[in-house]
């Protein structure tokens, strides 16, 4: 039975689902340690070129807001969202499922082994699944790697290598041949610039069913839920989280390498008002202080916490290095308060926290205490 967490009802109906996407690597190799920022550019980009109707610049915000399309495009509406009053940036309205930081200093893809890594949509993005599936199958074939966008010098002058020599082959005729050849040139041009290309398999919703396979002509529709109807982690004065992806907090431009529960309160109610104001132009109405003085009662213990760092990540939108980073590891919070907090906890095992969700970080999970 299904109990409704106890949520103002403007944000408990915020209407959200989730799609887990299945690849199959068409040759095995070596990938980063962590993929977010790889699958972030690489879907950024092939939504751009598959379901922008103006083909308008990567990060380019003038042409995005002159475009007469914008209200209806998915690449602006997920990736250049408007912004809300008062803010620099617009709200991006899905988080990232990337896959847990390997172990080693990079990610081991077998052949034939399936990589998995999942999308979670709110509010409006809903509307943008078949476009999202479609660019993720295209990302499969154009590949995915350190270099699974354009804007760098070695990727564009590898891509043209790779053309020339497609080019001089024998134009096909016949229509089955120009799909093949065409998805060979992907494959050959993936493979020349230093990407691992896939093949999408499956893509499947919470309930484990198939949205989209090789041959469907169009997408299902996935099951959506209500944030409210998640269900709230059990009633205990222990709770532990896993920092699957690099949690990145920053609170007075300083980078939290060692999160307390108060701190991960309030990088909950910050990720919740940004998505109640992005979705339904008002605040999450929650009683902050109240919430944090409680929170700061609660005695954390670090399990492992490491810093995780990748300086040499490229942001095609502002064609420069970027650097990420934050911590994973787990954190234990104790205290007779954590009943009555640990709803904000479970809220963000979905919408995740601190910055930079849109590329894979802070991804958290409520694990079993030890």
């Amino acid at each position: 039975m299904r109990t409704p967490l106890n949520l103002p009802e403007h944000l408990a109906t915020l209407p959200l689902t989730e799609l887990t996407f299945h690849l199959r690597p068409r040759a095995q190799g070596r990938l980063p340690r962590f993929l977010g920022p790889a699958l972030r550019a690489g879907l950024g980009e092939s939504l751009r070129h598959t379901a922008c109707p103006m083909q308008c610049g990567a990060g380019d915000m003038t042409n995005t807001l002159a475009c007469s399309h914008v209200g209806l495009c998915p690449y602006a509406a997920l990736f250049e969202p408007p912004a809300g009053p008062g803010a620099a940036d617009g709200m991006r309205n899905f988080v990232l499922l990337a896959p847990p930081v390997a172990a080693a200093g990079y990610t081991e893809i077998p052949h034939g082994r399936t990589l998995t890594f999942g999308l979670r949509l709110f509010g409006p993005a809903l509307r943008n699944v078949p476009a999202v599936i479609g660019a993720v199958a295209r990302m499969c074939r154009s590949g995915i790697g350190p270099s699974s966008f354009e804007g760098e010098p070695e990727f564009e002058a590898r891509e043209r290598i790779a053309i020339d020599a497609v080019r001089r082959l024998a134009v096909p005729v016949r229509p089955t041949e120009r799909v093949e050849a065409d998805a060979l040139v992907e494959r050959l041009v993936a493979w020349e610039c230093g990407r691992m290309p896939f093949e999408l398999e499956a893509v499947t919703d919470p309930s484990g069913a198939d949205i989209w396979t090789p041959g469907r002509a169009a997408p299902g529709q996935p099951i959506v839920f209500a944030l409210g109807d998640a269900d709230p982690p059990p009633a205990a004065d222990r709770l532990r989280l896993r920092l699957v992806t690099p949690l990145r907090l920053e609170f007075g431009k300083k980078l939290e390498l060692h999160p307390t529960a108060r701190t991960l309160i309030r990088a909950a109610l910050l990720r919740l008002e940004h998505l109640s104001q992005s979705y339904t132009g008002q605040g999450h109405g929650l009683a902050v202080r109240e919430l944090l003085d409680a929170a700061a009662t609660l005695e954390t213990r670090e399990k492992g916490l490491e810093p995780v760092e990748n300086p040499d990540r490229f942001d095609s939108s502002h064609a420069a290095s970027a650097s990420i980073g934050g911590v994973v590891g787990y954190v234990e919070l104790r205290g007779a308060a954590l009943r009555d907090l640990a709803w904000a906890i479970r809220l963000a095992e979905i919408v995740h926290l601190g910055s930079d969700t849109a590329l894979g970080l802070g991804r958290v999970e409520i694990v079993p205490a030890e």
